[in-house]
């Protein structure tokens, strides 16, 4: 019996036994001395104790399945779809990354010298108070 399987057959136990209790009934029979009390309160215990270790066990499947779809993913899939991107798309990306940084420069140069026309001081950039002075006038 694989793991998964011992899961489902612990999580369907687990739920019947869960659902078997019939002094769970709090309506009509309600505890009458302490000794009810404390039987109860071990019942609900042990119920929630079956619950924490269903559902841990329940997240520990989660994760195997998660990790072995990721495994997946990582190890034969991305590498094809990379493959296939360099293959359809790589030259033209080359090519268009010389000419975006050519590009670049290119406008790099155009701001220098419209800051050097636009500011006869050369600093780059008139300071605030000289924008103020502009404002005023």
């Amino acid at each position: 019996m694989k793991n998964y399987e011992k899961f489902f057959c612990f999580v369907i136990i687990s739920f019947i036994f869960f659902l078997s209790f019939n002094n769970l009934s709090f309506g009509e029979n309600n505890p009458n001395n302490l000794i009810e009390v404390s039987n109860l309160n071990k019942t609900l215990n042990s119920v929630l104790e079956i619950l924490r270790k269903t559902w841990q066990k329940f997240l520990y499947f989660i994760f195997k399945i998660f990790n072995f779809i990721k495994d997946i993913f990582i190890n034969n899939i991305f590498p094809f779809l990379k493959d296939v991107w360099q293959k359809t798309f790589g030259q033209e990306i080359k090519e268009r990354k010389s000419i975006i940084k050519e590009e670049l420069n290119k406008e790099k140069e155009e701001f220098e010298e419209e800051i050097k026309i636009d500011n006869p001081l050369g600093n780059g950039v008139k300071s605030f108070w000289q924008k103020i002075k502009g404002i005023i006038k």
